[in-house]
């Protein structure tokens, strides 16, 4: 059956659809002012042969976030729903009986992209109860799992804003999304600053502009950071920021990932007891330290929801990474990655032809997909033993994710889920909707050019009208 299915779709996908614009949804067009040439539309039953509607099916288009659906399915369907990402530790010599580790402690990074401060602090508690007191080492990181180019990696900005959180570009010892917490309060009639992790070797340059007018119109920080040929980094604080603001923390993507991992692990090691003789280091760990103990990661089932629900472009990048690593081996690339993702989908059924995947998270002027491919890809999931692991994954209207305040209190809430896309110029909507009738669709919405934000408009009068079926 699944095999019938599949030749299906692939011979569906080839035919060559004319237009079919019901007279109520070219009404909707020309009522928000959508350019016709700009906007792809598929709607089609599940359990249905051809589309209720279906305008430019073929046409490529850039699906903002929506990309995260092929990312994430890809990761799904190659590595099953209970994967796990691994962080390794190792150790030159295992602890005496006094909790001693004589050498260094060695952490390889497994790239998982849910590693946040609360488990890593679970792996420390782990090897505190292993026994491991006191190192007389160094803290070693290998980060050598992949390997991003140079304009990939220094301070990548999709948009002009190199420090939003949204920007972090990913690494095998990504923790805490690759962000620095800053926190300000007054002291005095200053400003007083705290970086977490403290970050012990950047110097902070406060060039903040401190007054006691209102929050409201006073409190706008800027905040980089500069490094001199020695790699030392100084953060700068620019901006305004009033007294009656009290305290304010801003979450900000700064500093080397490897830097960040290591000055929290040592803060937290430090907290729970633990000493140490030496400082951090960078590099592969030898061939004949000994694994110590494993860190695993939540399940993928668990954190492709938190990628496609949240939107979250780091976790996503960071899972197409590992992708090319498990289909083609170490060191990971991003083009390994691109290609894992579209090879596993070719295999699915998916016709993947023009697709261009790029990043994985859709933060991308030059992914392309067309709402043909996303439609078949989603309807070939429906069908399959992996379907409520992706529509759990996805946000649900008036409830979850980037949908949970449209549609409260309507029918649609709860009845519509899928993915979201939005960048300039660009407005996507891939999903299910289940009609009056009990009947599933999947619903596919992308608006490019001029015609990205009246399509957004556009879009609940055409849930609605599809709702009604």
């Amino acid at each position: 059956m699944r095999f019938l299915l599949a030749v299906a779709l692939i011979l569906y996908t080839g035919w060559t659809w004319a237009t079919i614009l019901p007279a109520e949804v070219a009404a909707m067009l020309d009522k928000h002012g959508v350019n016709r040439d700009d906007v792809s539309i598929w709607v089609q039953a599940v359990d249905a042969d051809q589309p209720l509607v279906e305008l430019n099916g073929q046409r490529q288009r850039n699906p903002a976030s929506v990309a995260k659906l092929l990312t994430t399915s890809a990761g799904l369907i190659r590595l099953g729903r209970d994967y796990r990402w691994q962080t390794r530790f190792y150790v030159d010599a295992l602890p005496d009986n006094n909790g001693v580790v004589h050498g260094n402690l060695y952490i390889e990074g497994g790239a998982d992209p849910f590693l946040v401060e609360e488990r890593l602090s679970a792996m420390i508690d782990t090897l505190r109860e292993r026994g491991i007191r006191h190192i007389t080492g160094n803290i070693v990181l290998d980060e050598s799992l992949y390997r991003l180019p140079a304009e990939a990696r220094d301070r990548e900005s999709f948009d002009g804003n190199p420090w939003a959180a949204y920007n972090a570009v990913p690494n095998p010892l990504m923790v805490n999304f690759r962000t620095i917490k800053l926190t300000m309060r007054p002291q005095g009639g200053s400003v007083a600053f705290d970086l977490w992790p403290n970050i012990v070797n950047w110097k902070i340059d406060n060039q903040m502009n401190v007054n006691n007018g209102s929050c409201s119109k006073n409190y706008a920080p800027i905040v980089s950071i500069e490094r001199d040929d020695m790699g030392y980094a100084t953060v700068i604080l620019k901006g305004r920021y009033s007294l009656q603001c009290g305290k304010r923390e801003v979450t900000v993507v700064m500093g080397e990932a490897v830097e960040q991992f290591y000055y929290l692990f040592r803060d937290l090691w430090y907290q729970k007891g633990g000493t140490l003789d030496g400082a951090g280091a960078v590099g592969p760990h030898p061939a004949q330290a000994k694994l110590f103990y494993t860190g695993e990661s939540l399940p993928l089932s668990e954190l492709i929801a938190m990628m496609n629900q949240q939107s979250n472009n780091v976790m996503t990048r960071q899972l197409m990474l590992s992708l090319g690593v498990e289909t083609y081996g170490r060191p990971g690339s991003l083009q390994k990655g691109r290609d894992a993702v579209i090879n596993t989908l070719s295999a699915f059924g998916v016709d993947t032809h023009g697709m261009i995947i790029d990043n994985g998270a859709g933060l991308s002027r030059i992914s392309r997909v067309t709402v043909a491919q996303l439609v078949m890809l989603m309807r070939s999931l429906y069908y399959s033993d992996k379907k409520q692991v992706f529509l759990d994954s996805l946000a649900v209207a008036g409830e979850s994710g980037t949908l949970r305040k449209r549609y409260r209190g309507e029918r649609l809430g709860g009845n519509l889920r899928g993915k979201t896309g939005t960048i300039d110029g660009v407005r996507a909507f891939a999903g299910f909707l289940r009609s009056k009738s009990g009947r599933d669709y999947v619903v596919v919405i992308i608006g490019n050019g001029k015609a990205a934000l009246p399509s957004r408009y556009m879009q609940d009068d055409f849930f609605r009208w599809v709702e009604g079926k």
